[in-house]
C-alpha cells in the first residue's frame, strides 16, 4: 500500500514539474515578443533583464531536478524524433522539412534517453 502511495506521489510530482516547465516555455515566448513591440528602449531592456534573470534562475532549478529540457527548433524533421508535429498532414512524405516553432519542449531524464514529454512542434517546408 506504502509502495503504491509512493508511486502515485512520484507520478503527480512529475505532472506538476512537467507543467511549470512548459508554463515556462511559454512565458519565455511570450516576454520575447512582448519586449519586441515595446517602444520604449528603457522598458525593453529592463523587460529582457528580468526575463533573463528568470530564465537562468529557473532552468538552471531544472537541471538541478535531474531535467533536460531541449528545443527542436531549425532541425530538419525526421521520424523517430521525440516531437509531435501538429502539422504534418500539411506535407507531401516525400517533403524535407524542418522544425519552425516549438510550442511545447522536449524534456528528458538527464543523462538517459528517457523522454518524460515530446516536444509539441511546427513543421516547416525546406524549400518555402
Amino acid at each position: 500500500m506504502g509502495e503504491a502511495r509512493d508511486m502515485a506521489a512520484e507520478n503527480a510530482w512529475t505532472l506538476h514539474v512537467l507543467k511549470m516547465i512548459n508554463e515556462a516555455w511559454k512565458l519565455r515566448l511570450g516576454m520575447a515578443q512582448a519586449a519586441q513591440g515595446l517602444a520604449d528602449s528603457e522598458l525593453r531592456k529592463r523587460a529582457d533583464h528580468v526575463a533573463a534573470r528568470f530564465d537562468k534562475q529557473f532552468w538552471q532549478a531544472v537541471e538541478g531536478c535531474g531535467l533536460a529540457v531541449q528545443s527542436p527548433a531549425g532541425q530538419l524533421y525526421q521520424e523517430g524524433m521525440p516531437v509531435d508535429p501538429i502539422n504534418l498532414m500539411d506535407f507531401e512524405p516525400e517533403e524535407q522539412l524542418f522544425i519552425e516553432q516549438v510550442l511545447r519542449p522536449v524534456i528528458k531524464v538527464q543523462d538517459a534517453p528517457e523522454v518524460l514529454q515530446r516536444a509539441t512542434v511546427v513543421l516547416r517546408s525546406v524549400r518555402a
